[in-house]
């Protein structure tokens, strides 16, 4: 990203949202696959991750590069689930993503990207009692730390409450990414295999003959 102003980094990443994948943003997974947040009886934030992944993320290299998607999204619970101890949000609710820990290379920006967790107690907000919040997930292949042979990625994350209702922090949930191989990489692999299993085939073929 050397060279390249802040203003232009949403129109960048607007281009790779449109050309990477139809799953971007609020057009991706159904809400059973995005992390709900609500609260306890006891008055603290809670969640349900029910894919903490791995996510794949596709490869991105339009003003950002690596790999990148805008889900898993941040909802919140529509109805009281009392059986689970999980209840609707008050008005008032200002809830905030925080980083707890993060692997190298792996970022999470907020929408509009005017602000990415990169360090342990950077934080953005999501919403008030009602959100459908897509942070944008991003293994950076420019970054120094980045290792092109780490397949998985985590991130630790909890929220808080900033507003009126003063709901205590949430457990700290995990999710987890690994990238996706561009197609002309992935195709060279397949290539590569056909090429060492073809002769042993048709060497196995003269064996039996």
């Amino acid at each position: 990203m050397s060279g390249l102003k802040v203003t232009l980094r949403p129109i960048a990443v607007m281009g790779m949202v449109l050309f990477t994948s139809p799953m971007v943003g609020r057009g991706g997974p159904p809400h059973g696959e995005d992390v709900v947040v609500g609260r306890s009886g006891a008055g603290q934030l809670a969640t349900e991750v029910p894919v903490p992944g791995p996510h794949e993320l596709p490869p991105v290299n339009l003003g950002i590069h690596g790999w990148a998607l805008a889900d898993p999204g941040l909802l919140n619970l529509a109805g009281d689930e009392p059986g689970k101890d999980f209840f609707t949000l008050g008005a008032g609710a200002i809830v905030n993503l925080e980083l707890v820990s993060v692997d190298p290379a792996l970022k999470v920006w907020s929408e509009g990207f005017g602000s990415v967790l990169t360090a342990p107690g950077q934080s953005f907000i999501v919403g008030g009692s009602v959100f459908d919040y897509h942070p944008m997930y991003h293994i950076d292949s420019d970054d120094p730390a980045f290792d092109p042979a780490t397949e998985i990625y985590s991130v630790m994350l909890r929220l808080f409450d900033s507003g009126a209702t003063g709901y205590a922090p949430s457990e700290p949930f995990t999710l987890t990414f690994t990238p996706v191989p561009e197609p002309a990489t992935g195709l060279l692999f397949v290539l590569g295999l056909l090429g060492v299993l073809g002769p042993r085939k048709r060497h196995g073929a003269r064996r039996l003959r």
